[in-house]
C-alpha cells in the first residue's frame, strides 16, 4: 500500500503486510524497515457510559413491572415504576443479546459469546448465578423463546435459522434437545399459550426476493411442520391471541404488508357455539393474577384458505402486538410520511392513530393488564403508550457501564469474523483458509485505538475471500463533510488564465437555465466576491452552495474591466451527474436511429430497480412499437432485482393476436409479450443483477450479448449488527449458472467481444454500440 519513490528514482517506500518496507531499484529486492516507535494512547483505553438510547431490545417482565433492556452487549433489568435503577445482571466484554424472562420472572434467558461461539445461558435473576443451557460447537445458538408453562425452550441453530430446535428447561449438557426443522431461514419463533406448538417464518430467498411463509410444528410430539399461510408473497412474524383462537402474522399479498389473522378452528354461529359441556377457563383464576388455562385446537384442514385481511391500508404494516383480551392489536406504520402508531380491533374495521409524534415503534408490546403499550422510539429510546388517554411518556433510563475499547474491538473482530464464517453463501470461504485470516489479523487489535482503524482493518480480512458485496461500517457517519455543488458546467483544462473557463454548458442546467445564463468561453474570475486563483480554488468556492444563489464575477477576456456580475442558484453534484446522462443517453438514443435508419430502438437501463422497470415497459409497450428491434443497455448499470421481471416479458411467447375492424396494428396475446429482435449490451460497468440478466439472455438464446465481460459480482447479501450497532455486509446467496458456473468472479462473456478504448470514448464515440445496431441489423426484416 501507499508507495512513495525518493526523488532520485533510487528507492520506493511502501506498506506491506503491517509494515514499512523499502525496495532497491539497484537490486531490485526489497526488505522490511525495522522501526520502534513506542507511544502512548490518545485517549483513555476505558470510557464510562450512561446510556439513555440506542437501547437494542426492550422485553416486558411477566408482571408487567420491569424490563429487560439489551444495549451495547449487556443485560439489565429496569424498573418501570419508581425510583429504583436499573439492575445490571451482565457483566462481560461478550455480547449478550436475544434477552427473554421465564414465565415466572425469576430467572432470564440470552445468548452469548462469551465462549468464543454464540450459546444459549439462563441466569437467575436474584443470585445472577449463570449456567449454560446449550452449546453447538462452531455454530451460533440464538433467539431462545420460553413455552408459557416453562418447561421447554424453543431456539434456532446457526446463523441464518438452519435449525429450529426444542430443549427442556431443565436440561443438563444439552441433553433431551430435539430439531423441528432442518430448513434455513427460520425466524420470529412465538410459542401457542397452551405450550403445544411453535409457530415460525420460513423464508427462501429468489432472484428477485424473497418468499416467506408461516408454518406451524407441534413441538412436543415433533411432527413436521405444516404450512399455514401458503401464499407466494412474504408471509410473516406469527403471534398467537392470548385465547388461543386465532394466529396473527404479517403480509403482503393485498399489495402493501397488512396484518392478516387465520381462525385455528372453522369459525361457527353464535348459537351453535354455545355448549354447556364444554370447559370454561376458571374465572377465579384470572382474578388471582393467574393466566386462565387455555386449549389450542387446530383444524389444519383449508386453515390458509381462512386468513382474512385485519388492516386494509396503502400503507405498510411495521410491527404489532395482540392485546391480553385478545380483542384489539396495536401496530406500527407510516401514513402520508409520518410514522406513528395505530389501532384495530381483530375483527377489522376502522384503525385509530394513536399517537402523534411521528415515530415508528419498535419491539410493541402490551402490559400484562392491557392499559399500556411499551416500545422503543426513535434513537432507541423507550417510551409507554397509556391506551386510554394516547399519551406517550419516555422511560427514565440512565444505564452505567465501563467500556474497555480494546476488549470492545477484540470482540467486534471476532463476531464479525464468526458470522462471516457462518453466513457466508461459499462454505469453502472461496478458497481462503478463514482460520487463519483471523489470527493473521486479529493480532493487530492491540495495535488499534480508532475504530476507523478497526474497519479499515477487517475490510482488509474481508478481501481475502476475493467477494463483492461485502463492506463495514459505522451505526451513525456524524463527521462533518463539504459537499462541492454544481454550476452544471464543464471546465476547459486547457486554459491557464485567471480564473476558469466554461467548456461545456450541459443541457437544462443551472448555467443554461438562469436569467442570464451562462456561454461557453466565459471565464468565471470570481465566486461570491472572492478571487478565482486555481481550479482547487474554485471548487472550494462552491462547497454548501447547492440550492443556494451564488455571484459569478464573469469575463471574456479574463480581465475584471469588461466582467459583469451575474447570479445563479447552484445544484447538486448528483443532479449535475444525472443531467450529464441524460445527454449521454439522448446521444446514444440519436447514434442508434442515425446508424439504423430509424428501426431500431435504443434503451439504456442504469439500475435494476422499479424506476427502469417502468421505463423498459413504457419503450417496449409504446415508444418502440413502431422500431423492428431492441439495443438493451445495460452498461454501467450496478444492480438491483428486476432481472426476472424483463425475462417475464422478454420470454412470454405470442399465441394470437387481437384486431378490430379497420385496426392496423393488431395487439398481442398476451398483451405483455415483446417479440422482437433485441441485444444487449454490457462492459465492466454492469454488475451483480445486470450481470444475471446477460447471463438469462444467453443461456436462454433471447438475444445476443454485445460488449466485453461483466465485473463478475454477483451474490445476494444482507447485513448485520455488532456489539455498536456497525453494520456488517455479508454476501448469503450464491447465484450458478444453468451449467453450473458461479456468477461470483466469473464475468458473463459477450458473444461478440468489442472493446471501447480512451481515445473512442475520449472522442465520444460507441463501438460498442455501432457493433451492436450492425449485429442486430442483420435479424430485422
Amino acid at each position: 500500500f501507499y508507495p512513495s519513490m525518493a526523488k532520485n528514482g533510487s528507492r520506493i517506500a511502501f506498506e506491506h503486510d503491517f509494515g514499512v518496507w523499502s525496495w532497491d531499484a539497484k537490486t531490485n529486492a526489497a526488505k522490511e524497515i525495522s522501526l520502534y516507535a513506542p507511544s502512548d494512547d490518545r485517549a483513555n483505553n476505558l470510557r464510562k457510559e450512561t446510556l439513555k438510547a440506542g437501547l437494542q431490545e426492550m422485553t416486558l417482565a411477566p408482571d408487567g413491572k420491569s424490563a429487560l433492556i439489551v444495549v451495547h452487549g449487556e443485560v439489565f433489568l429496569q424498573p418501570l415504576s419508581g425510583t429504583g435503577d436499573a439492575q445490571r445482571l451482565t457483566d462481560t466484554s461478550a455480547r449478550e443479546q436475544d434477552a427473554t424472562f421465564t414465565p415466572d420472572g425469576k430467572s432470564v434467558l440470552f445468548a452469548s459469546d462469551r465462549d468464543g461461539d454464540q450459546n444459549l445461558f439462563i441466569e437467575d435473576v436474584k443470585t445472577k448465578t449463570t449456567r449454560l443451557l446449550y452449546k453447538t460447537e462452531g455454530r451460533a445458538d440464538n433467539a431462545p423463546k420460553v413455552s408459557p408453562d416453562g418447561k421447554y425452550v424453543a431456539f434456532m441453530r446457526g446463523f441464518r435459522g438452519e435449525e429450529l430446535c426444542v430443549i427442556p428447561m431443565d436440561s443438563q449438557s444439552g441433553s433431551g434437545m430435539k430439531i423441528l426443522s432442518k430448513d434455513p431461514d427460520v425466524d420470529d419463533l412465538a410459542w401457542s399459550p397452551d405450550s403445544k406448538y411453535v409457530a415460525f417464518t420460513r423464508t427462501k430467498s429468489h432472484s428477485a426476493g424473497t418468499l416467506a411463509d408461516v408454518f406451524v410444528v407441534n413441538a412436543i410430539e415433533g411432527s413436521a411442520p405444516i404450512n399455514v399461510t401458503r401464499y407466494p408473497g412474504i408471509n410473516s412474524a406469527p403471534q398467537w391471541s392470548a385465547d388461543g383462537k386465532k394466529l396473527f402474522f404479517l403480509s403482503n399479498r393485498s399489495g402493501t404488508v397488512n396484518l392478516w389473522s387465520v381462525s385455528l378452528e372453522e369459525e361457527k354461529d353464535k348459537a351453535e357455539d354455545e355448549n354447556p359441556d364444554e370447559e370454561k377457563p376458571d374465572p377465579k383464576a384470572a382474578k388471582k393474577g393467574e393466566k386462565p388455562s387455555v386449549t389450542v385446537k387446530i383444524d389444519f384442514e383449508d386453515l390458509h384458505k381462512r386468513a382474512k385481511q385485519v388492516t386494509k391500508t396503502e400503507a405498510a404494516v411495521n410491527g404489532f402486538t395482540v392485546s391480553p383480551d385478545s380483542k384489539t392489536v396495536v401496530y406500527s406504520m407510516t401514513q402520508l410520511g409520518q410514522a406513528d402508531l395505530w389501532k384495530v380491533a381483530v375483527k377489522g374495521g376502522e384503525p385509530t392513530r394513536l399517537t402523534t409524534t411521528g415515530e415508528l415503534g419498535t419491539g410493541v408490546q402490551f402490559s400484562p393488564d392491557g392499559t399500556k403499550v411499551y416500545y422503543l422510539g426513535v434513537g432507541g429510546a423507550a417510551k409507554s403508550l397509556t391506551l386510554a388517554t394516547s399519551a406517550v411518556t419516555p422511560l427514565k433510563i440512565a444505564l452505567k457501564m465501563e467500556v474497555d475499547t480494546r476488549a470492545e474491538l477484540l470482540q467486534m473482530f471476532d463476531e464479525a469474523w464468526r458470522k462471516m464464517r457462518d453466513g457466508f453463501y461459499d462454505p469453502k470461504m472461496h478458497g481462503a483458509d478463514w482460520s487463519a485470516v483471523r489470527t493473521k489479523y486479529r493480532t493487530i487489535i492491540p495495535s488499534i485505538t480508532y475504530k476507523e482503524d478497526f474497519y479499515w482493518l477487517f475490510t482488509l480480512a474481508m478481501g481475502e475471500l476475493n467477494a463483492s458485496h461485502t463492506g463495514i461500517s459505522p451505526a451513525t457517519d456524524t463527521a462533518a463533510v463539504n459537499v462541492t455543488s454544481s454550476l452544471g458546467v464543464v471546465y476547459d483544462d486547457a486554459y491557464s488564465g485567471a480564473g476558469v473557463r466554461v467548456k461545456m454548458i450541459v443541457p437544462k442546467s443551472p448555467a443554461a437555465m438562469s436569467e442570464t445564463p451562462l456561454s461557453v468561453g466565459d471565464i468565471i474570475l470570481k465566486v461570491d466576491g472572492a478571487a478565482v486563483e486555481n481550479n482547487e480554488k474554485f471548487y472550494s468556492l462552491l462547497a454548501d452552495k447547492a440550492n443556494k444563489r451564488v455571484e459569478l464575477l464573469l469575463s471574456k477576456t479574463g480581465k475584471e474591466a469588461d466582467a459583469k456580475t451575474v447570479k445563479i442558484k447552484a445544484t447538486t453534484q448528483l443532479a449535475h451527474k444525472n443531467l450529464n446522462y441524460e445527454v449521454w443517453q439522448r446521444e446514444r438514443e440519436a447514434m442508434t436511429d442515425k446508424a439504423s435508419g430509424g428501426k431500431l430502438g435504443y434503451l439504456h437501463l442504469s439500475a435494476m430497480n422499479d424506476e427502469n422497470l417502468d421505463k423498459f415497459k413504457r419503450a417496449v409497450y409504446g415508444d418502440f412499437q413502431g422500431k423492428s428491434g431492441l439495443v438493451l443497455d445495460v452498461r454501467f448499470n450496478g444492480g438491483g432485482s428486476i432481472a426476472d421481471e424483463l425475462l417475464e416479458i422478454l420470454e412470454t411467447r405470442v399465441f394470437s393476436y387481437r384486431t378490430l375492424r379497420g385496426d392496423e396494428k393488431p395487439t398481442t396475446a398476451p398483451l405483455s409479450a415483446f417479440n422482437k429482435p433485441l441485444i444487449v449490451l454490457i462492459n465492466e460497468g454492469s454488475a451483480s443483477n445486470a450481470e444475471v440478466f446477460p447471463w438469462a439472455m444467453r443461456d436462454l438464446k433471447i438475444g445476443k450479448v454485445v460488449g466485453v465481460s461483466t465485473q463478475g459480482s454477483v451474490i445476494g447479501t444482507g447485513a448485520t449488527d455488532l456489539i455498536d450497532g456497525s453494520t456488517l455486509r455479508i454476501p448469503a446467496v450464491g447465484s450458478l449458472t444453468l451449467n453450473g458456473t458461479d456468477m461470483e468472479n466469473h464475468g458473463c462473456p459477450p458473444d461478440l467481444y468489442v472493446e471501447n478504448d480512451p481515445e473512442a470514448v475520449f472522442l465520444n464515440e460507441d463501438k460498442q454500440l455501432e457493433a451492436a445496431v450492425k449485429e442486430l441489423l442483420k435479424e430485422v426484416k
